[in-house]
């Protein structure tokens, strides 16, 4: 969680110096239960109510601990075949080891909850099916989508939270001689990271933020600083360039003048004067992600909206 923001930022020794460390404090005892304490959890007296999560990752995790512990009984559907969702495939394994997850879900299953892995909810069951068999539903499959900038020759990119799937199922990533990540938040921190530790030499990242406005938490952006990521600020993205070959040679940019209006909405304002082309052989876009809830079928997705 973003404790920079949070809990830090309202600590009041913040005032003048630095405020308590509490998401490292966290992190200690944390680490200190899992190293000093193996009693299992005591598994509830069940209180005689059925729930489905579909979705293991933070939220459905969260959501299925809790319910556990007050009785019901806990479906987890998830479609990867392993639990964690973007905890195990969208973060990096030097900032969160996977033995961590797999840690989670023995305790979960310690107290009762049933996961069902390797079952696309919308393929292999329908959520007619889940409801049927549960009192109540909760859905938590997270933010995967990939949202269409509507840019020219945006097939030839990457997706960011694809590529980090990608690194950490394989260990390995579609990369070239040059980098370009396209973002300003804290999957694009990643991306830049992972991409510098896959060998490549020159990672360049481009966002339509000021240093200082970037979404991105202080720490990871100075991470990423320190190992050689060059920070592009201040330009919005217009079209990939293709060579004579059809190859990504880089992106056309523009300048963005603000990213936010008066009233701090989301509303870029950009000079198109401005106009640069950023060289690269290798473009992955970390500009956010959005819900997928296109299994729920029409009816469904309409009350959701």
């Amino acid at each position: 969680c973003p404790q920079e923001t949070q809990c830090e930022s309202k600590c009041i020794r913040g005032i003048k110096g630095e405020p308590v460390g509490i998401g490292r404090l966290e992190r200690f005892v944390a680490d200190w239960h899992n190293a000093n304490v193996q009693e299992a959890p005591a598994k509830p007296t069940p209180n005689g109510h059925k729930v489905a999560v579909i979705g293991a990752g933070p939220s459905g995790l969260t959501v299925a601990g809790d319910l556990a512990k007050l009785g019901y009984k806990v479906t987890v559907y998830e479609a990867l075949h392993v639990a964690g969702g973007v905890l195990m495939y969208g973060i990096p394994a030097y900032r969160l080891p996977k033995k961590y997850i797999e840690t989670v879900q023995q305790a979960l299953e310690g107290m009762g909850v049933v996961f069902k892995l390797g079952v696309d909810v919308g393929k292999d069951i329908t959520v007619a099916e889940i409801e049927k068999a549960s009192d109540s539903v909760y859905i938590a499959t997270g933010a995967w989508k990939q949202p269409v900038l509507g840019l020219s020759g945006e097939d030839m990119t990457q997706f960011g939270l694809n590529f980090l799937v990608e690194v950490n199922k394989y260990l390995k990533g579609r990369v070239g001689k040059e980098v370009l990540v396209c973002g300003g938040g804290n999957v694009a921190m990643d991306v830049a990271l992972v991409s510098k530790r896959l060998g490549v030499e020159k990672v360049r990242l481009v966002c339509l933020e000021k240093r200082e406005e970037m979404p991105a938490s202080p720490e990871k952006i100075a991470r990423v600083l320190e190992e050689g990521v060059e920070f592009i600020n201040g330009r919005g993205l217009l079209e990939v360039i293709r060579d004579e070959n059809g190859n990504v040679r880089g992106m056309k940019t523009n300048g963005c003048l603000s990213v936010r209006d008066a009233e701090g909405h989301f509303n870029p304002q950009y000079d198109n004067d401005d106009v640069q082309v950023i060289e690269s052989d290798c473009i992955i876009l970390a500009t956010g992600q959005r819900v997928d809830i296109d299994f729920l079928g029409e009816e469904l997705k309409t009350q959701i909206k």
